[in-house]
């Protein structure tokens, strides 16, 4: 097997560096040591690093005498000379780097294909803990591949005043709308954000979760991973939600009537037209869903990421719980940023909900098991539904039946609050909070040096 490689262009390119200083200038933050295939010219590309970082000049004299003493190379003058012969002009310096650039990824992925039959035909191995060795090997390369330097901040002035244009005039569309109003208002969700959506069980997680991946559905591709249900067990909330046919029907099919298959007839439709996909693999990863969504958005485009939960993920790495929990979350973000889509992820909270006094709304401390939710995550909210603590009425005697709060706790590119949706059990749907029917108190958060214990974090105003 031939290695890719181009003897005459790195000679070429190591010539014009040492001719030229401002054809070093233009390629400087490009010039690797591991883009030359040739031993001699890998250590020659070196030294015209280190001087560089000397700020030293750069010509045959100081590389000869570079190569000579840091690196007690054998590299003679002559062939060092040599290297300026090969040039014959420096204005496609750049472009012959990046061809060197390109040969590099090339035996990169070689070493790569090598590594992965030594994995796989290691019978040893457990072959998904392989998988993801290699996933990550092509991750790796791929994100080196494709890394970008600084800009201008005109350039980047440029291109935000052509997107708000074109967002203007509705040739594209920033923010990514969940369906949800009251929360699509308080919240404006963009590419490449990480939502952590946190509840105690039977809050209406994935009822949110669900009707965020359908509604974005109706545009791009939505990735729906879950371990905690099937993939028919979704869709039966799915098919209650779309059909208006009670859920508790379709789980007891005996009980349906005929207006009930008509209406399951007739979402046959609405499933058709929806991009939503789901994948309830027992074996879910980090790496594993970064694969297949960065598959899936070169055939088909991506609208969102959504994982149901963040504590059932696999992570194969060493460490403690939280540590291990830490490490998917910061997977989770720099899939979102990598793919340039915002990753919804679902989250489970302590007990120390349910211990503590008062309301028992949640807050940031009751993430479960790391820190490094709140910390890498862009939006965090909350779903409290005061009638699952039997609250049936506020303050002023309204009735709170159905009533599900979200409560946005951290808001990195907005402001924090609460807003107010209709959690509808019966058909696993999240509809609009009529306030006709209570008017809501506006709530804010108390002063915690005005109060010793922080059972009741949030209290209510007139």
């Amino acid at each position: 097997m031939t290695i890719p490689n181009n003897k005459e262009l790195e000679e070429a390119v190591l010539g014009a560096c040492m001719l030229e200083s401002e054809a070093l200038d233009m390629v400087a933050d490009k010039l690797k040591p591991e883009i030359f295939y040739q031993p001699k010219n890998n250590t020659v590309c070196e030294a015209i690093l280190s001087l560089l970082s000397e700020n030293s000049p750069v010509d045959i004299m100081t590389v000869m005498t570079k190569v000579k003493d840091a690196y007690n190379a054998s590299a003679d003058a002559y062939y060092i000379t040599q290297l300026t012969s090969r040039v014959n002009q420096t204005h496609n310096l750049e472009y012959y780097v990046s061809q060197l650039t390109e040969l590099h990824v090339k035996r990169q992925l070689i070493t790569i294909g090598q590594e992965a039959i030594k994995l796989g035909a290691d019978l040893k191995l457990d072959c998904f803990e392989s998988l993801d060795q290699v996933s990550q090997m092509l991750l790796d390369l791929s994100n080196n591949g494709n890394a970008k330097g600084a800009q201008k901040i005109y350039d980047c002035y440029e291109s935000k005043v052509d997107d708000l244009e074109r967002e203007f005039k509705g040739e594209i569309a920033s923010k990514v709308h969940t369906g949800m109003n009251a929360l699509d208002n308080q919240v404006k969700i963009s590419n490449s954000d990480l939502i952590i959506l946190a509840a105690r069980p039977a809050m209406g997680k994935t009822a949110v979760a669900i009707q965020a991946g359908l509604n974005i559905g109706k545009g791009k591709p939505v990735l729906f991973y879950s371990r905690e249900m099937s993939n028919a067990q979704l869709t039966d909330r799915i098919l209650s939600n779309l059909s208006n046919v009670p859920l508790s029907k379709i789980k007891a099919p005996k009980e349906l009537q005929p207006h009930d298959w008509e209406k399951i007839a007739n979402a046959s439709n609405q499933f058709n037209k929806n991009k939503l996909k789901l994948n309830d693999s027992v074996d879910l990863s980090v790496l594993g869903m970064r694969a297949e969504a960065r598959k899936l958005q070169k055939k088909e485009g991506l609208g969102a990421i959504i994982v149901d939960y963040i504590q059932l993920l696999d992570d194969k790495g060493q460490g403690n719980r939280e540590q291990e929990i830490a490490r998917i979350s910061r997977g989770l973000k720099l899939t979102a940023k990598a793919l340039d889509v915002p990753v919804i992820a679902l989250s489970q909270l302590s007990r120390a909900v349910e211990q503590r006094g008062g309301d028992k709304r949640p807050m940031l401390s009751d993430l479960r098991e790391s820190g490094a939710i709140e910390q890498d995550a862009d939006t965090v909210i909350f779903l409290y539904r005061p009638e699952y603590y039997g609250i049936t009425e506020d303050e002023n005697g309204g009735s709170v039946e159905g009533l599900q709060e979200m409560i946005v706790s951290k808001h990195r590119n907005g402001s924090t609050g609460t807003v107010y949706q209709k959690f509808n059990g019966a058909y696993q749907r999240i509809e609009e909070w009529q306030t006709s029917e209570v008017e809501m108190p506006m709530r804010v958060e108390r002063n915690n040096d005005l109060k010793n214990n922080n059972d009741d974090i949030f209290g209510y105003l007139n």
